[in-house]
């Protein structure tokens, strides 16, 4: 089974490398509010060491989330174009923090890195033994159903673009996999947010609103 894959030939991935200058000065422009602006997610907390994972959620499972998505307007017409697109989110790993090495919630979905802000130093990302550094603005792609782990020992914030597609040679569309993910949502933190029938309500209209949930 491999542990990363190589669809950097593939026409979506290479619309968001060639704009990866307006996806950067975007997220950048986010950042350097004075007030904070849209909703940033703290990820996974039981896994992480240091200062929290954020991130920045535009489409979550196939629905649009209205308020981010609003602030990032060139981003989210880039994104819009991708094929059997799942979920897409701005991932800041601030310095000197780690994620500990965890599986992801299916074997059905390709998971993708358009690293946005690399700092130099000791950082980089760990795939079933399999080390890769990022390059900013080279989209860096695994299999995030295997053992992974990341590390930002840097004196700076690292930021990517995660990207989930369906897996090209997968058994499963996009919608497939939604579909499954939202009908069969047990995940606490996501069910604090909202019922679970306020999430099959928001998969059917295929966007969020953040004053719509618990927060």
């Amino acid at each position: 089974m491999e542990s990363f894959y190589n669809i950097r030939h593939l026409d979506w991935v290479q619309e968001l490398e060639k704009n990866f200058n307006v996806i950067r000065e975007e997220v950048l422009e986010l950042l350097n509010k004075k007030v904070e602006s849209g909703f940033w997610l703290k990820a996974h907390p039981d896994y992480v060491t240091g200062t929290s994972w954020k991130t920045f959620e535009l489409i979550f499972f196939g629905m649009k989330i209205n308020e981010n998505a609003g602030l990032c307007p060139k981003t989210y017409r880039l994104i819009s174009k991708i094929p059997e697109l799942i979920t897409v989110d701005f991932s800041l790993l601030p310095a000197k923090t780690r994620i500990l090495p965890h599986k992801g919630y299916s074997t059905m979905i390709l998971r993708s890195h358009l690293p946005l802000v690399v700092p130099n130093g000791d950082l980089g990302i760990r795939v079933e033994g399999e080390t890769k550094m990022w390059k900013e603005g080279e989209l860096l792609s695994f299999d995030d159903s295997l053992i992974h782990e990341a590390w930002n020992e840097t004196n700076q914030d690292r930021i990517v673009m995660m990207i989930d597609v369906a897996k090209p040679d997968g058994a499963y569309s996009k919608n497939e996999i939604c579909e499954y993910k939202i009908a069969n949502m047990d995940d606490p933190f996501l069910l604090s947010m909202a019922s679970k029938e306020q999430w099959k309500e928001m998969y059917r209209n295929k966007e969020i609103n953040l004053k719509d949930l618990s927060m």
